[in-house]
């Protein structure tokens, strides 16, 4: 071969390869067609496939659907109550907490974690916290596991907790041993840790958040004064006096719905002081709210308080006008009511009487009607948020507590769940 043929031949080999004349071009854009198909085909086959084998409840490894574990946040978390118990000397040691299914309304298996005093859950749900006023603990309880954390040592005495509308910072106050400052722990929800304790007022008893979650307010019985602590910054503001030095401890707020006005009870003075959130200044006291007021809830739409008298002789609810601050008739509902609560919906007050009954009132007409007969000394009420059950939790004793649901629709009576060790127990409701 000469030299000119082999470098054509060369030039040939490292050239681009000729445009494909229409024939070609046509072959090749129908064989792409053709494997598109197939692969549709293929997928829809394989959809089929595998909704029969769903369907039909077959494992298939690989391909049944949820096979990979869903993350904690994407699982649904059904409604739960879940009520404390203690079994002095009973097979399980210290105490208990169990949960009881609001679908079902059947009891699960008790969780160990210890003597408890106070229960509350997240906003979401996903936690229940437990404190334990004697030993001085705090411990998470997973809903989602249905396991308890470890526990969390806080100052001495932990009485009440309250956690912010945004899930992400639970409070825990305790009174100590009622001398020197109270304190309030912080603990943040997502990394179980607790920030520096907060000084307060001697004795803390209850605490109130508004619902913007920007402020925290604590009580403090021994002084008679509401400590206002800023949720952003954890710095607490001078306490506002409320009334003198009182022996029957109120231990009792309420913040409006649009969070302009706290409400305090005075046992002691027999009168309701309403504090001007913006200011921090106590309104006149209202005294119309009947002998020995105690626990207090708010109409949703924020209208109308409801304060339980549990002090006088005829055991009576008085609902007072928010806008103007005056007192209505009261409502007589008891030979001893003990506790109320009000449906998210803003249409009913139930409250709670130990001689075992719970008699709703309208709101739309302050009138009380016919009660609802539950087990003996309850001191409970728990809402679901839809408002088609409220649960009453009674100490039925002598070391039991008994569960009633009611079905707010019908105001009836349904099965009660009895909770061993539970006759001075508590109960909340997650979500």
């Amino acid at each position: 071969m000469d030299e000119t043929s082999l470098r054509v031949l060369l030039e040939r080999a490292v050239a681009d390869e000729p445009p494909a004349g229409p024939i070609v071009a046509s072959s090749i854009a129908a064989g792409l067609r053709l494997r598109r198909r197939r692969r549709v085909r293929a997928t829809a086959a394989f959809a089929a496939f595998a909704a029969v084998i769903v369907a039909a409840g077959v494992t298939v490894p690989g391909l049944r659907a949820g096979s990979r574990p869903k993350p904690a946040s994407a699982v649904s978390i059904p409604p739960t109550l879940w009520v404390t118990a203690e079994y002095p000397g009973g097979p399980v040691p210290g105490g208990a907490v169990t949960p009881i299914s609001v679908g079902t309304g059947t009891a699960g298996q008790p969780i160990v974690t210890g003597e408890s005093d106070s229960i509350i859950s997240t906003p979401d749900g996903r936690t229940v916290y437990i404190a334990s006023d004697r030993s001085g603990w705090v411990r998470a309880i997973s809903n989602v596991a249905g396991t308890a954390g470890r526990a969390m040592s806080v100052k001495p005495g932990p009485v009440a907790m309250a956690i912010t509308p945004d899930g992400k910072t639970l409070y825990v106050a305790s009174a100590g041993n009622h001398h020197g400052p109270g304190w309030v722990t912080p603990i943040s929800v997502a990394t179980g840790k607790a920030e520096a304790p907060i000084a307060v007022a001697t004795a803390p008893s209850s605490l109130a958040i508004t619902p913007n979650g920007k402020i925290l307010y604590v009580l403090s019985t021994t002084t008679g004064t509401v400590t206002p602590i800023s949720v952003a910054t954890g710095r607490a503001e001078p306490p506002i006096r409320v009334y003198g030095v009182s022996t029957e401890p109120p231990g009792w707020m309420a913040v409006t719905p649009d969070g302009k006005t706290l409400y305090v009870s005075n046992f002691a003075r027999d009168e309701v002081t309403p504090i001007l959130v913006a200011t921090g200044k106590a309104e006149p006291p209202i005294k119309a709210a009947g002998p020995g007021p105690g626990p207090m809830v708010i109409t949703p739409n924020g209208k109308t308080l409801y304060v339980l008298d549990i002090g006088g002789p005829a055991r009576t609810v008085t609902p007072i006008t928010v806008a103007t601050n005056t007192a209505r008739s009261p409502i007589t509902v008891g030979s001893a009511p003990s506790v109320l609560a009000i449906t998210p919906d803003g249409k009913t007050v139930y409250v709670a009487d130990v001689e075992g009954t719970v008699t709703p009132i309208s709101v739309a007409t302050d009138m009380a009607g016919p009660p609802v007969m539950v087990a003996q000394n309850p001191d409970e009420i728990v809402i679901t948020p839809d408002s088609k059950r409220a649960y009453v939790l009674s100490d039925s004793g002598p070391q039991d507590g008994t569960v009633t649901p009611i079905v707010t629709a019908t105001n009836t009576a349904g099965t009660a769940v009895t909770i061993p060790g539970a006759a001075y127990g508590r109960m909340t409701l997650a979500p």
